[in-house]
């Protein structure tokens, strides 16, 4: 496997623009972790851990407190797909490749970070899939060959995120059993762990 430990470290944009609406509206980076740390923290510290040279900035405008640096979804198409566009924009830019990583991932390792940060330096477009499906908020892209298709994809009659994968030459970043549970998402209460289920709206602390 090609790695290329030289190549400019990517800008990692932490998309958290989106509520859990089955979760009570939760902005789900501002959960807590058993550690005491929100989400969002530990993903920062993670990122950083994985790979230290690189830069983090949040993308959309939930109501989170933080001292990184936001970019706001491209007017175009607010929502991921307009943040991948603005998160593309920058990291052109900055003459870097671009790492998207969705604010809801408390398990996600330095490992996991290292391995698309570094791994097959060349690919336009390198992510995971997860029962066939592609996981288009941890992965790395290429801003000069990919803007062109994200901006087809804003122009369509269907702008999806997931669109861009379709159309992209993406390259499969394969995972093992437990780098595969890392990054599973979830939609519902019961997805959660109980020490995150107890912070949701109208959940009351168990009692010892």
């Amino acid at each position: 496997m090609r790695t290329d430990a030289s190549a400019p470290a990517p800008v990692f944009g932490i998309f958290v623009g989106g509520r859990g609406r089955r979760l009570g509206g939760v902005v789900k980076g501002a959960l807590r972790v058993s550690s005491g740390a929100t989400i969002l923290e530990r993903l920062v510290e993670v990122v950083q851990q994985g790979c230290s040279e690189a830069s983090v900035v949040l993308v959309g405008e939930a109501p989170l407190t933080s001292a990184l640096p936001r970019l706001s979804d491209s007017p175009a198409a607010p929502g991921p797909l307009g943040g991948l566009a603005a998160l593309l924009h920058h990291a052109r830019a900055h003459g870097r490749t671009a790492v998207a990583l969705a604010s809801d991932l408390p398990s996600v390792s330095p490992g996991l970070i290292r391995r698309v940060s570094r791994e097959h330096p060349d690919a336009v477009l390198y992510a995971p899939r997860i029962d066939g499906v592609w996981q288009p908020l941890f992965a790395r892209y290429a801003p000069a060959p990919l803007l062109p298709i994200v901006d087809e994809v804003l122009q369509g009659p269907r702008p999806r995120l997931l669109s861009v994968l379709d159309r992209a030459p993406t390259q499969e970043m394969l995972l093992d059993e437990d780098e595969r549970r890392a990054l599973t998402d979830w939609d519902e209460p019961t997805d959660l762990p109980p020490e995150l289920r107890r912070q949701l709206p109208g959940r009351r602390p168990s009692r010892g």
